[in-house]
């Protein structure tokens, strides 16, 4: 009985915590907040460094695995140049948030990837 006790007590909240989010991710919008001044060099203050360092690592992050699957013989629905720098990324996304309100409610990586897939098309 003590077991059958012990077991419930660990899969009860795991199974509610589970349902509490099907989605789970950054939304697109915490990224735009991070790097829509990407461009405007006004990185004076303690918030907007670290503002610009979520930016840079983020689309490194997604730039660089898009780009080694691709080097891999992956396909990713992409077609990126080899040269495609952090910067290129990141502006190709800034446009896209920008003219497309009505997707704004995507997970961050949902809209990367439609972004660039607008823009880099096979």
């Amino acid at each position: 009985m003590k077991k059958l006790l012990i077991i419930l007590v660990f899969l009860i909240p795991a199974t509610s915590f589970a349902q509490e989010k099907e989605r789970a991710g950054v939304p697109a919008g915490h990224i735009y907040l991070a790097c829509k001044n990407y461009f405007a060099n006004s990185f004076n203050t303690r918030e907007n460094i670290a503002r610009r360092s979520t930016c840079s690592g983020y689309f490194f992050g997604v730039g660089s695995a898009l780009l080694s699957l691709q080097a891999s013989g992956k396909k990713t629905g992409l077609c990126l140049p080899k040269t495609t720098t952090t910067k290129d990324v990141i502006e190709i996304f800034l446009l896209w948030y920008k003219q497309n309100d009505d997707k704004r409610n995507m997970l961050a990586i949902e809209a990367v990837l439609t972004s660039l897939g607008a823009a880099y098309q096979c």
